[in-house]
């Protein structure tokens, strides 16, 4: 480097000389002169653009999680002055607060939406004349189950070629997912194609003279330092030979043992609508059943997925529609059928036509629903009722019904759960007056580990009917329904906007916890409230998540100001821990504050508010079946609860461990992503150590006094319970969905169809949001 000197304009001109093995990235440069110390700093870059490559810690990041990924680089260039880091694809990620420590070295923010693709993501980052890229792993917030996939179809023949679809579950496909097949001698695979973590493709070419039997389906991708390996069976077959045949048979069980000709005088000798016949695996539909599968064999048939036509001939022809349909070769198709619930019983004919052929089958329509009404109480108060069903779809009983009546402005729960554990396959949905239209319908994974739930709002005056049904044939059993009318119309019809300033802020109830509804009227719209708290509590302000909902779609934000109308704190959904996709904040402090409620985007809607304790029991997990038992608390990031202690109970209500009731949290806090899972296996003493059954009892205090307690099942007088106690099975776990504290347990936890230990309840169980009311009990 030169001698620093004067330049025309005033300034110091240098010369830096660099060596063509210099080290790449920033340096430090300083000047002194007699009056001033003066430092810059300069980047030293290659000529042209170039590539290098960095590793990331953590290598995988869950949804709905807020981290700090630190990266080491080789032979990178890092520089804070031009750092430009970007992930793709950019959904559901954000990445802030980068830092450089070196030119290997660097940190930065990322966070990511519970609804965040999972799968391989490539992080780059550009500085001066290079781009370095690095990859990570965004994963399900639960990754405790393991990964396995499916195939559809699972059988084809030699000599065929068809498109495989690959349906996974917890897997995490990419571009580098590799396809291959076990033994590989008479099968080739092509055309492999990943367009989520979950879902696939690819092409099987099976040569004539395959040998039938089963092949292993192996698909092996990348997943952060080690690699993931699924496995699915898919048979070789011989050509299937249909049982339907040409001889004008058809009756009401689909086979082929009728009198009704199909020869080419039948059109005049019987009015047979159709050139032949087919066979229909399981020819048996009952009203309203909407999730009707149905396997077509055909013989001289040339069926095609896109130009086969199907009709329905018969008195409830309009009462059935196709909803999907799929040919696995030109003699064998599946169709999924739906009826509404009118649907009279009796026989139709089911006409598949291609190229102006056309072949039929009968199908059956067995049962004539009768449709009871759930009485509604008169006026608008809680109402928490009972209804008792069973289905048994062996026999054409797939669903029960009930007409509704709901009064302008209300919000229903509806809830349906099997009597017995495994029992029941659940669906539920609201259907028109009519019973031709799904207005609702539950979206969880349909399985019979969960209950179904359904919040619904309706804006006006509407009848509507509740259906209640079985998904899988086997096993039929019995139900209940349970319905929640809740009174809220004043709070979500605003009469007056007297309340959008600080100066005019509406008082609203104490003591908590307590729901409040309200309503952004329009884009511009501002609600402020004004509330005590005698304790520190955390506040959940909901309403992005009810934008499925008819009438809101409010996307809030929250800011919380003090007495003396100093803004003490604003939340949204990208700053939020843990994410929700909702605001969530905390009051640490007891005293008087305002609370603003907006909507952002232009977003408008109504929303709810619950405030409730800071720290409260959010699951609770009492089975050895799969897992040890555990209780999980919900509350601030890495907050401090070493004034609390956890205490537990079984059937009788006696402590379960008698030498330490209760587990000390001294030196505990909750985890950076606002949950903190107490494992049974990882205690001192067995005071987690649930007892498996279907009555216990968990209670949270904080000083001596008690914060939160959660009695399942029901024990003499129910000493521990908040209103009416949870129910439980012997084989699921119980939690909160979204975090809500109505303090009523059976209210506010529902059965979970898997553990979401460390994680948000409403990932699971989205359209539960939100289960709340009132407190009663």
């Amino acid at each position: 480097m030169s001698t620093p000197s004067p330049d025309t304009t005033g300034g110091i001109a240098i010369t830096v000389r660099v060596d063509a093995t210099a080290f790449l990235g920033a340096r430090t440069l300083t000047v002194e002169t007699d009056e001033v110390l003066a430092t810059g700093q300069i980047v030293v870059v290659e000529e042209e653009m170039t590539t290098a490559t960095f590793t990331c810690e953590p290598a995988v990041v869950r949804q709905g999680e807020s981290v700090k990924i630190s990266v080491a680089g080789s032979n990178t260039a890092f520089s804070n002055a031009s750092i430009v880091p970007s992930v793709a694809p950019p959904e559901g990620v954000a990445i802030g607060s980068f830092a450089v420590q070196d030119a290997t070295r660097a940190s930065f923010s990322m966070q990511v939406t519970q609804g965040a693709l999972v799968g391989l993501r490539e992080i780059t980052i550009v500085t001066g004349t290079q781009i370095a890229k690095g990859t990570l792993v965004i994963d399900q917030g639960d990754i405790i189950e393991s990964p396995k996939i499916s195939i559809e179809p699972e059988e084809i023949e030699a000599g065929d070629a068809l498109s495989i679809r690959v349906i996974g579950e917890h897997t995490h496909f990419s571009d580098l997912s590799e396809v291959t097949i076990d033994p590989e001698t008479d099968v080739a695979i092509s055309g492999v194609a990943f367009s989520t973590a979950t879902e696939g493709v690819f092409e099987a070419q099976v040569d004539e003279l395959a040998t039938g039997g089963p092949r292993r389906i192996i698909i092996t991708s990348p997943f952060a330092a080690a690699n993931e390996v699924v496995e699915a069976t898919l048979s070789i077959t011989e050509p299937i030979e249909p049982d339907g045949g040409t001889d004008g048979d058809a009756d009401t069980d689909g086979d082929t043992d009728s009198d009704t000709d199909t020869d080419t005088d039948s059109e005049t000798d019987t009015g047979w609508p159709c050139d032949g016949v087919f066979t229909l695996e399981d020819a048996i539909l009952s009203p309203g059943q909407f999730k009707g599968r149905f396997v077509l064999y055909g013989e001289e048939t040339d069926w095609d997925s896109y130009t086969s036509e199907i009709d329905f001939i018969g008195e409830a022809a309009e009462h059935l529609e196709v909803t999907y349909q799929s040919a696995f070769g030109p003699t064998e198709m599946l169709c999924i059928v739906a009826t509404d619930v009118f649907a009279p019983p009796g026989e139709v004919l089911m006409r598949v036509t291609e190229d102006g052929i056309s072949h039929c089958a009968v199908l059956e329509v067995r049962k004539e629903e009768t449709i009871p009404t759930i009485v509604a109480p008169e006026g608008h108060v809680p109402d928490h009722r009972r209804y008792s069903g069973a289905v048994d779809p062996a026999e054409g009983d797939w669903y029960d019904y009930y007409r509704f009546n709901a009064e302008p402005g209300e919000m229903i729960i509806f809830h349906a759960a099997p009597v017995v554990d495994y029992q029941l396959d659940l669906d539920l949905r609201i259907v028109n007056e009519q019973g031709d239209t799904t207005i609702a319908q539950i979206d969880l994974p349909i399985d019979a580990e969960a209950d179904k739930r359904i919040a619904y709002y309706f804006p006006e005056q509407t009848e509507v009917l509740i259906g209640v049904g079985a998904v899988d044939e086997e096993p039929g059993g019995d139900f209940n329904l349970f319905v929640y009318r809740m009174s809220h119309q004043i709070m979500l019809e605003e009469t007056a906007e007297d309340n959008d300033t600080l100066d005019t802020a509406q008082v609203i109830g104490e003591p908590w916890p307590w729901v409040l509804y309200g309503t952004i009227s329009d884009p511009g719209d501002v609600d402020v409230y004004q509330l005590t708290v005698d304790a520190p509590v955390g506040i959940d302000l909901i309403g992005h998540r009810l934008g499925d909902w008819p009438g809101s779609t409010a996307d809030t934000r929250i800011s919380i100001f003090d007495a003396e109308q100093n803004l003490i704190l604003t939340s949204n959904a990208w700053n939020e821990t843990p994410s929700t996709t909702d605001p969530r904040a905390y009051l640490e402090e007891a005293g008087t504050y305002l609370m603003v409620v907006e909507a952002q985007q232009g977003t408008s809607g109504f929303y709810a508010i619950n405030v409730r304790a800071t720290v409260v029991i959010n699951e609770i997990y009492a089975t050895r079946i799969n897992w040890d038992p555990y209780v999980e608390l919900l509350g601030p990031a890495e907050y401090d609860l070493s004034d609390y202690e956890l205490c537990t109970f079984n059937q009788f209500g006696e402590p379960v461990d008698p030498n330490a009731p209760c587990l000390s949290l001294v030196g505990d806090m909750i985890g950076t992503s606002g949950y903190r899972g107490l494992h049974s296996a990882f205690q001192s003493t067995a005071t987690l150590d649930l007892p498996p059954g279907k009555s216990g009892a968990v209670v949270l205090y904080r000083n001596g006094a008690v914060v939160d307690q959660v009695q399942y099942g029901t024990m003499a007088g129910d000493p521990f319970a908040e209103g009416e106690p949870a129910e439980i099975g012997e084989l699921r776990a119980i939690g909160r969905p979204a975090g809500v504290d109505t303090n009523d347990n059976w209210f506010d936890f529902v059965y979970q169809g898997k553990s979401t230990y460390s994680g948000p309840n409403d990932w699971t169980y989205p359209t539960a949001v939100p289960p709340l009311g009132e407190p009663w009990g």
